[in-house]
């Protein structure tokens, strides 16, 4: 069970999806972006935003 101050921290509420790295000796759990909101981080970011030619 992942601790009630994390959970409230993050958003995560009861079916939330989430996934897991492992980075190094850690594991790392990170909430999964609804598509609505990948696509908005996704179009704000400055890679994104970068003009080609």
């Amino acid at each position: 069970m992942i601790p009630k101050d994390i959970r409230d921290h993050f958003g995560l509420k009861e079916g939330s999806v989430v996934t897991f790295e492992v980075k190094g000796d850690a594991i790392v759990l990170k909430p999964l972006l609804p598509p609505e909101k990948f696509i908005e981080s996704f179009c704000s970011s400055p890679l994104h935003k970068r003009k080609k030619g």
